[in-house]
């Protein structure tokens, strides 16, 4: 990873933390414990903002499906996280079967801490 990416990398993942902690009182746990998992997710992989799928939300958050559906939605509803559709090798797709992936939106997260400090 180049020096360029790698200090883009952390100012994401350092703003992404700082929208967790700041959202007690603007999202629900569950909602939290989605957008933690994301952050996780793509601090594993370290090169590019991965999308992570709903089966892996399930399997890493250990909530309810129901849950993690409502979470999403009102995720997917502030604006912080995107969701697409891939053809299975992660390149997005307009249409057809394949599921849904999520990830951040750094840019709405960025947006949201500014209108905090504001």
């Amino acid at each position: 990873m180049d020096e360029e990416k790698a200090l883009e990398f952390t100012q994401a993942s350092a703003a992404v933390m700082e929208l967790v902690f700041r959202s007690k009182g603007r999202f629900r746990n569950s909602e939290i414990e989605c957008l933690t998992v994301v952050h996780d997710h793509t601090l594993g992989e370290l090169r590019y903002f991965a999308p992570i799928s709903r089966t892996d939300f399930l399997r890493e958050t250990g909530l309810s499906q129901p849950s993690v559906t409502t979470a999403l939605g009102r995720l997917l509803a502030a604006g912080v996280v995107i969701r697409f559709r891939t053809d299975g090798r992660g390149k997005r797709v307009n249409a057809g079967p394949p599921p849904f992936v999520y990830k951040i939106d750094l840019a709405a997260v960025r947006r949201l801490l500014h209108r905090d400090a504001a």
